[in-house]
C-alpha cells in the first residue's frame, strides 16, 4: 500500500532516491534482488570491518576495507555475507529487495541505493564499531546528495539501556546534524539468550532476587551467573549489597553470604569474596566491580559456584 501510494498517503514510495544502509553479517550482492538489470549491482559502497588494512581502508576510520560499485560489478569484491544464516541478506531483501530472482517477496524500498557495512561482531568495543557504521553510511549518502535510512537488526543485551552510552549518543547527535536521516534498530531477540531480569524495584527493606547460576553459559564460558546493574547514583548512594548462595528448591534454607558492602567501596576497584556457608565451606567465588558514568552507577558481579 506504500508502494502503491494509496491514501492517505500523497504519493506512492518506494526508495527511489534514498540511501539504505545496512549493519549486519554483510551481504550476498550476486543474489539478483540486489541488482538492476540495466546498470549493475544496486550496492554502491560495501565496508567490510573484519578485512585487514589495506589501501582501500577507509579514512578517518583506519580499519576494515571498502569496494565501490565498480569494482563489485567487475567482480573484484572478496566481501559477502559473513553468517552461515545469511543473516544480513535476509534482513536486506526485506529492507530492498526488488524482487528480480523470483517475481516475489519485494523489499520495502525496492529502488533504493544500498550501503553494506559488514559488522565484525567479535570485535572489541564493538558497539563503537557499529555507531562508525551508520557514520559511514551517513556520510555516504551525504555526498550523494540523498537522505538515508540505516537499520540495525543487532544489538546487545548488556548495558544502562537509559540511551546514554556514549554509542547512543553519537549516533543520536549523527542524526540531529542534517535533516533526512533515520535509523531503525531491532527491539529485541533473545532467545537464544541465558534468562535475565530488566528491572528491580527496591523498598526500604531487604529486597531479594534469585539468580540461578548456568552450567552451560556461553556468555561466561562455563558454569556462572553475572549481574550487570545499572542504577542513578541518588538511588544507589544509600544501597548496600550482598550475594548469597540459599537454596531454593524443596523449602528454604539460608546457606552463607559474603558481607554487605555499597557501590562505593567497589569503585574502579575488583572486589574478590569468597562466599563460605554457616559450616565454614567454600560456596562460591564473587567478584564486583563498580564504574561512574555520569550520574550512573554500572555494578557487575560474577558469581562462580563451586
Amino acid at each position: 500500500w506504500v508502494q502503491q501510494g494509496l491514501a492517505p498517503l500523497p504519493q506512492g514510495y518506494d526508495g527511489d532516491g534514498v540511501v539504505v544502509g545496512i549493519v549486519d553479517t554483510g551481504l550476498d550482492f550476486h543474489h539478483p534482488d540486489f541488482s538492476d538489470s540495466l546498470t549493475g549491482t544496486r550496492v554502491l559502497h560495501y565496508w567490510g570491518h573484519n578485512f585487514p588494512l589495506a589501501a582501500n581502508t577507509p579514512p578517518g576510520f583506519g580499519y576494515g576495507q571498502e569496494w565501490d560499485k565498480a569494482v563489485i560489478d567487475a567482480g573484484n569484491c572478496p566481501a559477502g555475507d559473513g553468517d552461515s544464516g545469511g543473516h544480513g541478506t535476509t534482513v536486506a531483501g526485506t529492507v530492498a529487495g526488488n524482487a528480480q530472482a523470483t517475481g516475489h517477496c519485494l523489499g520495502a524500498a525496492p529502488k533504493s541505493d544500498i550501503v553494506i557495512v559488514q559488522s565484525y561482531l567479535n570485535a572489541p568495543n564493538w558497539s563503537a564499531t557499529v555507531a562508525d557504521g551508520v557514520k559511514y553510511v551517513f556520510d555516504k549518502a551525504t555526498l550523494l546528495g540523498e537522505p538515508a535510512v540505516v537499520n540495525l537488526s543487532l544489538g546487545e543485551y548488556l548495558g544502562s539501556h537509559d540511551g546514554l552510552d556514549p554509542t547512543a549518543l553519537f549516533i543520536d547527535s549523527m542524526l540531529m546534524a542534517a535533516p533526512g536521516r533515520v535509523l531503525v534498530a531491532a527491539a529485541g531477540n533473545s532467545a537464544c539468550f541465558p534468562n535475565y531480569t530488566l528491572r528491580m524495584d527496591v523498598d526500604s527493606d531487604t529486597s531479594f532476587a534469585w539468580i540461578r547460576s548456568n552450567s552451560a553459559n556461553f556468555f561466561l564460558g562455563g558454569t556462572g551467573a553475572y549481574i550487570d546493574f545499572w542504577g542513578d547514583t541518588a538511588s544507589m548512594n544509600d544501597i548496600q549489597y550482598t550475594i548469597g548462595a540459599d537454596r531454593v528448591t524443596g523449602g528454604y534454607s539460608y546457606r552463607g553470604r559474603i558481607p554487605f558492602r555499597n557501590v562505593q567501596g567497589t569503585i574502579n576497584t575488583d572486589v574478590v569474596d569468597t562466599l563460605f556457608s554457616t559450616d565454614g565451606n567454600r560456596l562460591a567465588v564473587c567478584t564486583t566491580f563498580a564504574a561512574v558514568r555520569g550520574g550512573q552507577y554500572h555494578l557487575e558481579m560474577l558469581l562462580r559456584p563451586d
